[in-house]
C-alpha cells in the first residue's frame, strides 16, 4: 500500500508537471504574468526541479518509508506541479483566450496559485531542514521551530489570499475574491518576517546533527547545509526584489 501510494504521489508530481509544460508550448512558451518567471529558462528549470524533486522523493519513499522526508519531498514535488499546471494553463488561456477558459476561471487559477504553492513549498523545505537525514527531530522541543514555519505560512498564505486588488504573483489579475482582506498588505512583510526566522533554526538544529554525526551523515548535511544556503540567499534577494523596485524592473 505504502509502495502504491509514494508511486502515486510521484506520478500526481511529474504528470502534473509534464501537463503544464505541455500546455506551455501550446501556447507558444509564453508568461502568464507570473513575476517569478519572465522568460523561459525559468519555467524548464523549475519542470526539472520538480521532476528531481518528485523522483528522490518517491526513491527515499519506497527504501525509507518510515523516514518522512521521502514522504514530504514527495508532496513538495506534487505542490510544485500544481504550480507548474497552472502556470501552463494561464499561458494557454492568455494565447487563445475565451471561451476555451473563461475570465473568471482564470481569475481564480491565478488567486490559487498566488497564496498557495509558495508558502506550502517553503513551509516543507524548513519543515525538512529540521528532520534531515533521517527524519526525525532532534527532540520534542524543535517542534517549536516547525511550529513558527508553520504559522508564517498560514499567515503569509492569508494575506496572499485576501489581500484586495492586484495579485502580489500576478499584477495584472485582480483578487477575484473581494472584501474581506481590506488593510491586510502591510502584514505581508510581518508574516514573511515570522517565516523566514524559522530558516536560521533549521540551521542551528544542522550544527547540533553535525555535531553528533558519523563520517557519512557529515558529508549528507554538507551536501544540504551547502546548497540549501545557495537557495536561501537567492530567495531572500528576490523577495527583497519584489518588494523594493519597481514591477517593471
Amino acid at each position: 500500500m505504502t509502495e502504491a501510494f509514494a508511486i502515486l504521489l510521484w506520478l500526481l508530481g511529474t504528470g502534473g508537471m509534464a501537463a503544464g509544460l505541455v500546455l506551455w508550448a501550446r501556447a507558444g512558451f509564453v508568461s502568464p504574468g507570473f513575476v517569478f518567471f519572465r522568460g523561459p529558462v525559468p519555467m524548464v528549470a523549475y519542470g526539472l526541479a520538480v521532476v528531481t524533486q518528485a523522483s528522490s522523493g518517491l526513491i527515499l519513499a519506497l527504501r525509507r518509508p518510515s523516514n518522512i522526508q521521502g514522504w514530504l519531498t514527495l508532496v513538495f514535488g506534487v505542490n510544485g506541479a500544481v504550480g507548474g499546471l497552472i502556470f501552463g494553463s494561464l499561458s494557454y488561456a492568455k494565447v487563445h483566450g475565451l471561451p476555451d477558459v473563461p475570465a473568471e476561471a482564470q481569475a481564480w487559477l491565478a488567486w490559487l496559485m498566488n497564496w498557495l504553492t509558495l508558502p506550502l513549498g517553503t513551509l516543507i523545505s524548513v519543515s525538512i531542514g529540521f528532520i534531515f537525514p533521517d527524519g526525525r527531530l532532534l527532540s520534542p522541543r524543535w517542534w517549536i521551530g516547525i511550529a513558527i514555519a508553520a504559522f508564517g505560512a498560514a499567515a503569509t498564505a492569508a494575506v496572499l489570499a485576501l489581500s484586495p486588488g492586484p495579485l502580489v504573483l500576478f499584477p495584472s489579475v485582480i483578487n477575484p475574491l473581494s472584501g474581506p482582506g481590506q488593510g491586510l498588505g502591510p502584514l505581508l512583510l510581518v508574516s514573511l518576517a515570522i517565516f523566514v526566522s524559522a530558516a536560521p533554526l533549521t540551521g542551528f538544529a544542522l550544527l547540533r546533527r553535525y555535531a553528533m554525526a558519523g563520517r557519512i551523515g557529515r558529508l549528507q548535511i554538507r551536501w544540504f547545509v551547502s546548497l540549501s544556503l545557495g537557495l536561501e540567499i537567492a530567495f531572500v534577494a528576490f523577495l527583497a526584489s519584489l518588494i523594493f523596485l519597481p514591477a517593471d524592473a
